[in-house]
């Protein structure tokens, strides 16, 4: 499953412009791809996610999976689409992370963020699947670099997370050092950065109200405008969900769901570089996160609820999946 489904024909625009700071050439690229002018201009302002694909691609291979945080500092420095215009009138930091949050996929389709308070902290992230995390690390490193960048650009001020969370491997631990400027994990459960809630209240420089309102309603209009789009992935990960709640999800059963066979589930998650065993892990992996967070949840409970018919399994899966205990993740959490 890929990370997103479009993106905005002038983000596009600005990603391939952004290939001059990694001092590669725009003619280059056109002429090593399929991409052309004509495609990156879209149909109806938006850009397919495969043209995306072929772009990072062609620059992972040019410059390494570290281009996607160059870039999406790069980019962060103008605005020159509805999203980027909206977050830099906000008002104050909050207000424009709060913005991105709701608006994300005027400007990039695919997994939404969220802004979540934890005592006095705040973290603005998400979970990607692991297949998009293997396919394009660089790409979703950008997109996080991206938040932090537009965060400082806007406010003018060189602030830096308290910690930052990502889902893969290590690219470059010296550039994670110098951007982030904080602990970087990687083979996280999720990506995301985790800064100050009073970083919230710092003021956005040159906002203009009245601009912010007219550009608000202008974002609601094209946000209602977009198409509801769900894979077959996107129905299978919800049969998965309900399944879950009302006992163990199978293969069979969700096929019987869908009215199909199982093997015809299955072709039709390969062609979308997934498989049922993998979703079935996913959601799981997610809904596990979400009872260890809740201290009314007991472990053992939380094993259940998630089909494991011993509380070891579930032990052992949670293990594979962040790398500690289930116990030693609610500690971190809950502390």
């Amino acid at each position: 499953m890929t990370p997103a489904r479009s993106v905005a024909a002038e983000v596009f625009k600005a990603m391939i412009d952004s290939v001059a700071t990694l001092g590669l050439s725009t003619a280059d690229l056109y002429q090593e791809t399929l991409l052309t002018p004509e495609l990156v201009e879209g149909e109806e302002g938006r850009v397919p996610f495969e043209h995306v694909m072929a772009y990072a691609q062609w620059v992972d291979e040019k410059c390494g999976a570290t281009a996607g945080i160059r870039i999406g500092d790069a980019m962060a420095i103008s605005e020159h689409f509805l999203l980027g215009y909206v977050l830099a009138n906000s008002s104050t930091l909050g207000q424009a992370y709060e913005s991105w949050v709701r608006y994300r996929r005027l400007g990039f389709e695919g997994i939404p963020y969220e802004l979540t308070y934890r005592g006095n902290e705040v973290e603005i992230g998400c979970v990607y699947p692991e297949a998009a995390v293997h396919a394009l690390p660089g790409l979703l490193e950008g997109y996080l670099a991206y938040v932090l960048a537009k965060g400082r650009h806007i406010t003018q001020e060189c602030w830096n997370p308290t910690q930052v969370f990502l889902q893969g491997e290590e690219t470059d631990a010296s550039l994670y050092q110098s951007f982030f400027g904080a602990p970087v994990r990687n083979g996280a459960d999720r990506t995301a950065i985790i800064f100050s809630d009073s970083l919230l209240e710092l003021p956005v420089v040159h906002a203009d109200p009245k601009l912010r309102s007219y550009l608000e309603g202008v974002a609601e209009q094209v946000l209602r405008g977009l198409p509801e789009v769900e894979t077959f992935v996107d129905e299978v990960r919800s049969e998965i969900m309900y399944a879950l709640q009302h006992g163990q999800p199978t293969l069979e059963g969700v096929a019987d769901k869908l009215h199909m066979s199982p093997r015809t589930v299955q072709r039709k998650l390969e062609k979308e570089s997934q498989s049922f065993g993998a979703l079935l892990d996913e959601v799981r992996r997610g809904a596990a996160l979400e009872y260890l967070r809740n201290r009314h949840v007991a472990i053992t409970e939380a094993a259940y609820l998630l089909g494991f018919s011993e509380p070891s399994t579930f032990y052992r899966a949670f293990k594979r999946w962040t790398g500690s205990t289930p116990a030693d993740y609610r500690r971190s959490q809950l502390s």
